[in-house]
């Protein structure tokens, strides 16, 4: 709680609002790379295949609806804090309980937001292969396989596996 006669800072007045927006710098840095690589990497293979278009639709449906309920449940999560924050701030009693919640969610806060980032980035992967399959039914694996890591741990090179020198 502050006193009357400090003053308070934009980082402290906004903390909330700057701790809601931390995870967009990330995210940013990773859409630019993504999309540099799926202009390099991706979209030569998926346009030779006609998938272009198919691709370029699932990125916006999955965009629109996985982003969408994400940032709906992280700024439900973080209005919670907000309205604790401001409660303490104006002097009112808080609850034990509600303190406690609010505690236990500020330290986690960098976990639900690598959570949010992981479900958002990894869960498009079995939704892009599925959307891909069902548009064709000859969907090369091994334009998948090329971009993805094995199950076992190894990465799979851009001209598949050679078994000859194993």
């Amino acid at each position: 709680m502050s006193t009357p006669n400090r003053k308070i800072g934009f980082l402290q007045k906004h903390s909330l609002f700057v701790v809601t927006l931390a995870p967009l710098l990330a995210i940013l840095i990773g859409s630019l790379l993504n999309i540099w690589y799926n202009q390099t990497n991706i979209n030569p293979i998926l346009e030779a295949q006609g998938l272009l278009k198919r691709f370029h639709t699932t990125t916006l449906i999955y965009n629109l609806v996985v982003y969408s309920i994400l940032l709906f449940i992280w700024f439900k999560w973080t209005i919670f804090l907000k309205r604790v924050r401001d409660k303490l701030r104006a002097g009112k009693e808080v609850s034990e309980t509600e303190l406690g919640r609010a505690r236990a969610k500020t330290i986690n806060i960098p976990w639900m937001i690598a959570l949010f980032c992981t479900i958002g980035w990894l869960g498009c992967i079995p939704v892009f292969i599925c959307s891909l399959n069902m548009a064709t039914d000859s969907l090369d694996m091994q334009t998948i396989n090329r971009h993805l890591v094995k199950p076992g741990g190894r990465y799979i090179p851009a001209g598949g596996v050679n078994h000859r020198n194993r």
